[in-house]
């Protein structure tokens, strides 16, 4: 798998399984199951190692390597408005 200036980079990848493991020798399912990856088409996060782009590389037919996607803003909280609030006395 090339590796891009983006993805070299980076602190963290996102890993999609875009291909079974279904009927692959038994050392590329325990490498996807290492990856964390056990359904099509779902993704998860890993740290950018060389570790982890050698297991990438013993299964590039199936994944795909991207970058994560950056996170949503946390809205805050709403605050209570206290102005309605009855206070008993």
């Amino acid at each position: 798998m090339k590796l891009s200036p983006e993805l070299s980079q980076a602190k963290q990848l996102k890993i999609t399984l875009v291909r079974s493991g279904i009927g692959r020798p038994q050392k590329h399912k325990l490498v996807l199951k290492g990856l964390g990856l056990r359904k099509l088409n779902r993704s998860v996060i890993r740290p950018n190692t060389p570790q982890m782009w050698g297991m990438i590389n013993k299964v590039s037919h199936l994944v795909k390597v991207g970058l994560p996607d950056k996170p949503d803003k946390v809205a805050a909280k709403p605050v209570a408005d206290k102005s309605k609030v009855a206070v008993e006395a």
